[in-house]
């Protein structure tokens, strides 16, 4: 017999470089490209994740939410927390949110109905 045991890198993006305690971090690509990192494993003190929230923070780091297009949250391995994206007004140009883990929340809900955020193209979430 046999077994073959097969292990998943996550990803951590730049929060590699800060480990997965908590710190917050805006960067900007050399395409120009504004990027939301939350490297908390559980944001937003483990309350709904939603555009109004992120961009408070965003403005909090000093950036305007406005201009940001990626949003990260690689270091979520837990997928109890629940996402609702149901209003994106806060984020009019976010093209891309990423995740670490399919979240879903406790009672199973990821909220993208509608798709307010009208310039959102990508939802990564393995």
């Amino acid at each position: 017999t046999t077994t073959t045991t097969t292990t998943i890198q996550q990803d951590l993006e730049e929060c590699s470089f800060f480990s997965c305690g908590g710190s917050r971090i805006l960067s900007i690509s050399g395409s120009g490209i504004l990027k939301y990192t939350s490297c908390d494993p559980e944001p937003f003190e483990g309350n709904p994740i939603n555009p109004d929230d992120i961009a408070f923070d965003i403005e909090g780091l000093g950036g305007d939410p406005t201009n940001v297009t990626i949003t990260s949250f690689p270091c979520m391995t837990n997928s109890s927390q629940q996402v609702d994206f149901l209003s994106g007004f806060s984020l009019p140009n976010v093209e891309e949110v990423r995740f670490a883990n399919w979240v879903t929340g406790p009672d199973i809900i990821f909220n993208f109905e509608g798709n307010l955020v009208n310039s959102l193209r990508s939802i990564y979430a393995p």
